[in-house]
């Protein structure tokens, strides 16, 4: 760094974390592949560049990691799921409540099947994704189960779109339909007895007020 760029970018205590001293934000300075990258970390505020920075690092060398298989021919299923993650987070159309609910969605077919990630996308066939979801739907809700699907459809959607392969092995797995829960209501007898039960409740309730008013009434005669 020349000594005119000190002066503009200051140097932290913490390794790949840079100050930009015109507008005080912070910036994520390191290299990937022999390029020299520098990642805005959108605050000014130490203590939360700090927290961001690990993130950001892991994001981009994920990203690049990924474009390199492409590049290479060799992409696991790991990479099309990093940038299919990339995707989903740079979405201006997603709510943040949208976004969390795919990433988490991501993490429950990564821990029901730990040994996908890191299989090359060309090698997972339709088989293995039917034996998947036979024992996903022992652990999860249908709702989850069908989200679940369209993850991973599309992570391998992104496979396809690179040119990793040619069709989409969870294109067959079917959905599970969902239940409606059932409204059960009353039959007309029981709405019946009900309401003459309502009403004479209320008649009953009626003519202890009258007898109250009454009592006061006569009460305040003697009295008077």
């Amino acid at each position: 760094m020349k000594a005119s760029d000190e002066k503009v970018w200051q140097p932290t205590a913490v390794q790949n974390l840079v100050r930009y001293a015109p507008s005080g934000t912070y910036f994520a300075r390191f290299r990937v592949g022999g390029k020299l990258v520098w990642k805005s970390l959108k605050t000014a505020t130490f203590s939360v560049a700090k927290q961001r920075l690990p993130d950001t690092l892991r994001d981009h060398r994920s990203k690049i990691e990924s474009l390199t298989a492409f590049a290479e021919g060799k992409m696991t299923v790991g990479n099309a799921a990093d940038v299919y993650l990339q995707k989903i987070r740079a979405s201006i159309l997603l709510k943040p409540r949208s976004k969390e609910y795919r990433e988490l969605m991501m993490d429950f077919i990564r821990r029901s099947w730990p040994s996908l990630f890191e299989t090359e996308v060309r090698k997972v066939s339709p088989r293995d994704c039917e034996l998947w979801l036979s024992r996903y739907q022992q652990r999860y809700s249908p709702s989850v189960i069908n989200n679940s699907i369209g993850t991973l459809r599309a992570i391998f959607d992104q496979a396809i779109g690179s040119g990793a392969r040619f069709n989409n092995p969870a294109a067959g797995l079917s959905r599970v339909k969902i239940r409606q829960k059932r409204l059960e209501l009353p039959s007309q007898s029981i709405l019946a007895a009900n309401c003459r039960s309502l009403d004479s409740t209320s008649a009953e309730a009626v003519s202890r007020k009258s007898r109250r008013v009454s009592r006061m009434c006569m009460t305040r005669h003697f009295s008077i």
